[in-house]
């Protein structure tokens, strides 16, 4: 594995891509044991038993808070060679896609928006906090002042964009709930007419793609001071998509491929388990990196439990639930209730019953 750790995510080019795409199909078909099983699934498949014996005499033996600083590089002279060549990978890998910070850095620098209610989850916080901040830098790029936000839900990405990098926002949810939800939201913000939001279900067809169109060139009220009408071109945007279901975001690529007045696409995946991994992955580059590792692992190939790890949490947010005992015992009491499950010794029935 190279040393990418010096590359910004965001600032890569076609060997460096290459590069990082070959070492990530790399780690998961090495350690598919634990890669390629949910974390509800450890007991079915037995992952815990797969775990060599010297990493377990290291892993218990030092502190949760040490146990905490694993993904920080934190790594000590004496532990097993093996241990200390998969957290070496793994932290590189990382470092690949944020710059390498303390948790205590990343907590501090942390913005909350002032558009979120307490109720938001921290996790989709700060995913929002990132997202906007990167689709701001792009949007300036490309000299866009527009943004199509695909799967828009209640609006809090477009209501950040809007008032942090003055764009004007279309946002499209296949659901009227949303919709509705989105629009009465914002009803008291006196920047309303630069957010829009529209039901629409996006699939990746012509008739979508003419309807997509039609909706960009409708005569909109863009009435608001902070961003100037005349800049707000439909034949100039960006796309983007934070939690885009299962094949939402593959079909959101065929359309930004296809789509000229889009000039930058920017999405973040989720619902894995509903992908078609017969149209997985898209990129030329990652099929190369999956075929080469197939050679070298026959046995291996992409999955959805693999492929749910894009839509972890950050590094921070796994230290978080570490410390947080509760989470841990939640996941370690459904992976159990897993087992007896599959094993035929619990049935679903018995678990409503008693509440479990």
């Amino acid at each position: 594995m190279e040393d990418l750790s010096e590359i910004s995510a965001f600032q890569m080019d076609d060997i460096s891509s290459m590069t990082y795409l070959r070492d990530v199909t790399q780690i998961l078909a090495e350690y598919s044991w634990i890669y390629n099983v949910r974390n509800t699934e450890i007991f079915i498949h037995n992952v815990l038993e797969n775990i060599p014996l010297s990493w377990c005499e290291v892993l218990t033996a030092i502190s949760d808070e040490d146990l905490c600083q694993l993904p920080f590089d934190f790594i000590q002279s004496d532990w097993p060679p093996s241990l200390v060549s998969f957290l070496i990978q793994c932290q590189q890998l990382a470092n690949f896609r944020f710059p390498p910070k303390t948790a205590h850095d990343i907590s501090i620098n942390q913005r909350r928006s002032n558009y979120m209610p307490v109720k938001v989850a921290s996790k989709k916080q700060f995913e929002i906090e990132i997202m906007a901040d990167l689709i701001g830098k792009i949007c300036q790029e490309h000299n866009c002042h527009l943004v199509l936000d695909i799967g828009s839900g209640l609006g809090y990405l477009d209501q950040l964009l809007h008032h942090r990098f003055s764009l004007g926002c279309i946002g499209i949810d296949s659901s009227l709930k949303y919709t509705n939800a989105a629009n009465d939201r914002i009803k008291n913000d006196s920047c309303m007419n630069s957010m829009h939001h529209i039901t629409f279900e996006v699939t990746h067809s012509e008739k979508c793609i003419e309807e997509l169109k039609s909706i960009l060139n409708e005569k909109t009220d863009w009435n608001c001071g902070c961003v100037s009408a005349n800049k707000l071109s439909s034949d100039s945007l960006v796309m983007v998509g934070l939690h885009s279901c299962g094949n939402l975001t593959q079909d959101m690529m065929k359309l930004f491929c296809q789509m000229d007045e889009v000039k930058a696409f920017v999405c973040v995946g989720c619902c894995y388990n509903k992908i078609n991994l017969n149209d997985f992955p898209m990129s030329s580059i990652a099929q190369r990196a999956v075929f080469n590792t197939h050679t070298n692992y026959p046995e291996w190939h992409p999955c959805v439990s693999g492929l749910r790890l894009a839509a972890h949490g950050t590094r921070t947010h796994s230290v978080k639930s570490l410390v947080d005992s509760h989470i841990l015992k939640s996941m370690f009491y459904r992976a159990l209730m897993e087992y007896y499950i599959q094993k035929g010794r619990v049935t679903l029935e018995m678990v409503r019953m008693y509440n479990l």
